[in-house]
């Protein structure tokens, strides 16, 4: 129901992801039926599970989960302060139990806890060893819904300082029970079903923040909506009941609201309350549609250059150092460079899937080192070869192989492992074979600047002058893994120029094949795309190398679009986009129809969203997060150890080295991008769809211990 006029199902239209483009002139509607299940629940809950890593109540200032020699469940409070949340439906007598035991060293002073309740201090204990300590909340201090208890300890200390170890981490004490005496011990069970109703738990709260458009109305249809209280909240403001409406009781209006909007659905004590209707609608803008850039020539050559672990930040024409990449700045002057163009991942196989497919890794599947490609995703060589296209590719790095599935659609594919300077001149030689009878397609993958940083006697010598010979090998970088800012801190200097050095070298590559088209009359009627799959760090954010996280030295890659005919010579586009555009534009350029079923979008359809969320997820080697950026801002929640110790909100324009977490300041906008994340991770396959594993060659395994993805075998072996 929306404004007094009853809303078809048959025209609802179905939006997971919030802020996708509005059509225009249309209603627009969100079945909260299947976001609700991705919302943030509080309930009250007895005992705190301490070995759920993905526990809501752990604030800030714990450890992950860890197992004591018996196997019980423990984390580390670390740091001066550790911060729990927890709910509690109505206020009352509740007693706070705890387990605990402070961290002990030679010398070390007796620790004491002191702990504020919503910043009110309520006791101050001290134990020696192991100990259960007691505080009462007092129920004048409790909120009705979610709470606040924060840890202050006395001492933390760093593990490395007072033991011989590497472990860096600050600890306080080990906490190995939390008992709320008094709350109602819920079931762990969530109780919001995907489908059918929608069963939302008694004593409880679930919030979901969304971007709706202005004047959205929700409308619910209950049996006990009296059991239900509606809060509404914006950026900066504090949340207020929203009371219904209509005859049914189950229509609620959310006015005067701008950007993302946190709705928190409160049930009281009891059963869990069903919803049997749950929409949230408002009037979509009017935006006509309207093609910015239509190519000049129809069914183009279109050549993908794909560079290996290049951080866009190195390249001149994004600000790097000058002379380093003449070739892909003249590039860039004749189309279109992307200033904030991001990877849907930060290491090589997710993100050349993603490029090539238009997929989202959580889509794709191709989330480790062993799967291939699954049979149901379309390539882009599968779409241009059954519309006539000729399709040849070559590859230096041993993901990109056919046993994982990425010569599908080629039909000439090569693997081998070269330098950017040989690769080139194949691609250059397999071009040279092919008539004008047939538009081509031709994908070159280059492996350089990826380490171990060789470059060549005259690339090193202009660009990492007095570097020793053995740094950056795979042997030295291993050596270095580990080891504390102190230490690694005379490496990054010599690191980055030998990699400059690679990116140099590499450039000179691209300006052959450049050459060549401008020689044989290509290049004018061609499309040319130079990209990246990740970047590299450097130690910004404590480690060498990329698959480690989701910061911008992996995520930031270049774009430079030259579209046949030399359109929109020099533009550059302020506008984030993401590797999944690729494909639907490409499509566009080559006079394909799009399909509808992929989240990239067509960058030359329809006018720029900059606040539209792009999504970057990593899984490898037990290491799992992701990321969602929208305009500056972009949020990083970690899945597993080694990202961070929680959520963190960057804003990337006030912020660019992503040291301050914002999430604080905006709560709201972290709670947006975290359900917009969550949405994308739900994307994946119940039954994980992983294809065979992919049995490597000789050649291919000596790729990946090359570029020390393996370690090599001994020799026999």
């Amino acid at each position: 129901m929306l404004g007094g006029m009853q809303v078809p199902l048959r025209t609802l239209v179905l939006i997971l992801l919030a802020g996708l483009a509005c059509r225009p002139n249309r209603i627009e509607t969100v079945d909260l039926g299947k976001v609700l299940p991705l919302g943030e629940v509080s309930r009250e809950r007895r005992d705190l599970p301490l070995g759920d890593r993905n526990a809501p109540e752990f604030v800030s200032g714990w450890s992950w989960p860890e197992k004591d020699a018996k196997g019980r469940a423990f984390r580390w409070a670390t740091g001066d302060r550790s911060s729990l949340r927890f709910y509690c439906a109505s206020p009352r007598e509740i007693q706070l139990r705890l387990t605990i035991r402070p961290f002990v060293y030679e010398g070390a002073p007796e620790q004491v806890l002191r702990c504020l309740l919503n910043g009110a201090a309520i006791g101050e204990k001290k134990f020696p060893s192991v100990s259960h300590l007691d505080f009462q909340l007092p129920p004048s201090l409790l909120h009705e819904g979610e709470n606040h208890l924060d840890f202050l300890w006395k001492y933390s200390t760093r593990v490395s300082d007072v033991r011989p170890s590497r472990d860096q981490r600050k600890l306080a004490a080990a906490v190995s029970a939390i008992l709320f005496e008094g709350l109602v011990e819920n079931p762990t069970h969530r109780g919001i079903a995907q489908d059918g109703p929608v069963r939302l738990p008694g004593a409880s709260e679930t919030r979901i923040a969304l971007r709706p458009g202005p004047d959205a109305v929700l409308n619910l249809a209950a049996g006990e909506l009296k059991r239900l209280k509606i809060r509404v909240r914006q950026e900066g403001e504090e949340a207020r009941t929203v009371e219904a409406s209509g005859r049914r009781g189950g229509l609620y209006r959310l006015k005067n609201h701008e950007g993302p909007i946190e709705i928190a659905f409160r049930v009281g004590r009891g059963a869990p309350l069903s919803l049997d209707d749950a929409r949230l609608s408002w009037a979509g803008p009017d935006i006509s549609p309207a093609s910015e850039s239509e190519p000049s020539v129809r069914r183009p050559d279109i050549i993908l250059y794909v560079v290996d672990t290049l951080r866009a930040d190195r390249l001149a024409c994004y600000g790097g150092p000058e002379g380093i990449s003449p070739a892909v700045d003249r590039l860039s002057a004749d189309g279109l460079l992307y200033e904030h163009a991001v990877a849907q991942s930060s290491w090589t196989k997710p993100s050349v899937t993603s490029i090539l497919s238009g997929l989202l890794s959580t889509e794709h599947g191709v989330r480790s080192r062993e799967q291939a490609i699954p049979k149901r995703v379309k390539l882009i060589s599968e779409y241009l070869k059954d519309s006539g296209y000729r399709t040849g590719a070559f590859t230096t790095n041993a993901y990109l192989i056919p046993a994982a599935g990425f010569d599908r659609g080629f039909e000439d594919f090569h693997f081998s492992q070269i330098s950017s300077r040989k690769l080139t001149r194949e691609g250059i030689g397999w071009l040279s074979e092919q008539g004008k009878d047939k538009p081509v397609f031709l994908w070159l993958h280059s492996v350089d600047p990826h380490a171990p940083y060789q470059p060549t006697a005259a690339f090193r010598g202009r660009w990492a002058p007095g570097v020793p010979a053995e740094f950056g090998s795979v042997e030295h970088i291993r050596s270095l893994g580990g080891r504390p800012p102190e230490e690694t801190a005379p490496f990054v200097s010599p690191f980055r120029a030998l990699y400059d050095a690679e990116l140099a070298q590499n450039d000179a590559a691209l300006g052959e094949l450049i050459g060549y088209l401008r020689k044989s009359g290509r290049y004018d009627d061609s499309c040319i795309v130079f990209v990246s799959d990740h970047g590299e760090e450097f130690w910004e954010h404590g480690v060498n190398g990329h698959g480690w996280d989701l910061f911008e030295e992996v995520l930031h890659v270049p774009l430079v679009l030259k579209l046949p005919g030399s359109s929109r010579r020099g533009d550059r586009v302020p506008v984030p986009v993401q590797q999944i555009d690729l494909l639907p534009t490409l499509l566009h350029i080559a006079g394909l129809r799009v399909p509808e079923n992929l989240r990239g979008r067509d960058l030359f359809a329809g006018g720029p969203d900059p606040d539209r969320p792009i999504f970057s997820e990593m899984s490898y080697e037990g290491r799992e997060g992701f990321a969602v950026r929208s305009g500056s801002y972009k949020l990083i929640q970690p899945l597993s150890r080694g990202f961070l110790p929680g959520p963190q909100l960057f804003d990337l324009e006030a912020d660019s080295g992503e040291s301050i977490n914002y999430g604080g300041d905006f709560p709201v906008l972290a709670a947006w991008l975290a359900l917009e994340g969550r949405m994308r991770m739900a994307l994946l396959p119940a039954s994980g769809e992983a294809e065979r594993p992919v049995a490597l060659s000789a050649e291919e395994r000596r790729g990946l211990e090359a570029l020390g993805y393996l370690k090599a075998r001994p020799e026999g072996n």
